[in-house]
């Protein structure tokens, strides 16, 4: 047994190392008692460890990194993921001594945020058990090496925050985030994430599997290289199987009106801009033509609220203060909510090189100001109704 074990971790490991039960050992979080993790052990050996929620997350998450070459099938994440590993085998489509590699990986994983757990619920299952397993490991080697990453992933990490929990980042904290942020990456580095990544995935409260994932690293690295962030009490963590928790402030000047005014059909139409001379300009000529819209002109808070109403199509200024147009397209772009939404680039600027860059950054249409109420109601009908328009085809319009 490793030395200077805490007395609330003593028995968890003692269990799990000295091979005295079989069937299924259940480890809870007495704090977030909706996490748990599931061993599957047979006395002095242990077939498998897996947690009771979130497996696709996990699982998609560790594949990478475990099995980056390998790409299994879209219907692979799907259901359970023992079952799935030895059929896999079984059909050849992943050789023994990997499929051993990776259950060893995925088992000391488990078992490592299963002994970071302070004073642990037990649970013995001696009928719950897997049907014909094929790999099995050491009880006491698979304990002793989980004890020593646990205590690293209690170092980095506090507040029992597991990698299930959700980080979420409240519009009313982002100028704060984003001062923290800048004041820590001074100079770009590809090891770090941009500040795009942390505004697109923040407003969609993933988990730290999935932001891990996005990353290609483990949950424990994540909490390593960005645990300043998490320690100034800026981000939140909410609990996996809740979703619908600390919404963030929406952008709106009345929020009351704009819930009355979308109890329609007729197709919402965003506007990004921090001019609110363009957006009552905007909002009169689409409204008056049988649209509702969006008004947003802090692009930094406007995710959530994008999310949230889901519009027919962005409108969107290229100079914003904090991010411009084109990073917050390319935010956009990546969020799987987000994504197929239409978007037109409103801008002073009529140049070929910027109509170029709007288009390789995914923009349907690219829009001078002041737009041509004529012009803007075209494109918008035209982009609502899933029609095709080049953006090479636009002529400038400066009357308003």
């Amino acid at each position: 047994m490793p030395k200077n074990i805490p007395k609330d971790t003593q028995s968890l490991y003692s269990i799990l190392s000295e091979g005295k039960y079989s069937g299924c050992i259940k480890i809870s979080n007495p704090i977030h008692q909706w996490i748990s993790w599931e061993v599957y052990c047979n006395h002095n050996y242990i077939y498998y460890a897996t947690s009771s929620i979130g497996q696709q997350e996990r699982l998609k998450c560790l594949w990478k990194y475990f099995l980056p070459n390998f790409s299994p099938p879209s219907s692979f994440f799907t259901v359970g993921d023992y079952e799935i590993f030895t059929n896999w085998w079984q059909e050849n489509n992943l050789h023994l001594p990997l499929l051993q590699r990776l259950i060893s990986n995925l088992t000391q994983e488990a078992l490592t945020h299963a002994l970071s757990i302070d004073s642990p619920l037990i649970e013995f299952l001696p009928n719950q058990q897997l049907l014909s397993p094929v790999t099995f490991f050491s009880s006491q080697k698979m304990a002793e090496s989980a004890y020593l990453r646990s205590k690293k992933w209690k170092q980095y990490s506090y507040q029992n925050i597991s990698p299930f929990h959700r980080l979420y980042l409240n519009s009313d904290k982002t100028h704060q985030f984003y001062q923290l942020w800048k004041s820590n990456h001074s100079s770009y580095s590809e090891k770090r994430p941009r500040i795009s990544f942390w505004l697109s995935n923040l407003s969609e409260k993933y988990c730290l599997y999935e932001l891990a994932a996005d990353r290609g690293i483990l949950p424990l690295k994540f909490m390593k290289d960005f645990q300043y962030l998490f320690k100034e009490n800026i981000i939140e963590f909410l609990d996996f199987t809740d979703v619908n928790l600390n919404r963030s402030k929406e952008t709106i000047s009345n929020p009351k009106k704009v819930k009355e005014s979308f109890s329609n059909d007729s197709p919402i139409i965003a506007c990004i801009d921090d001019s609110r001379t363009v957006q009552k300009h905007i909002k009169k000529t689409l409204e008056l033509s049988g649209y509702q819209t969006l008004n947003l002109t802090d692009p930094t808070l406007c995710l959530t609220t994008l999310a949230r109403y889901h519009p027919s199509l962005i409108l969107m200024d290229i100079n914003m203060p904090q991010i411009n147009g084109y990073e917050l397209c390319k935010i956009l772009k990546k969020s799987r909510k987000l994504s197929e939404i239409p978007i037109v680039m409103l801008t002073g600027r009529d140049g070929l090189i910027d109509r170029i860059r709007a288009k390789r950054f995914g923009v349907e249409y690219y829009l001078t100001k002041p737009c041509n109420p004529k012009e803007l109601i075209e494109v918008v009908n035209n982009l609502t109704s899933v029609k095709s328009i080049n953006i090479s085809d636009n002529s400038s319009v400066n009357s308003g």
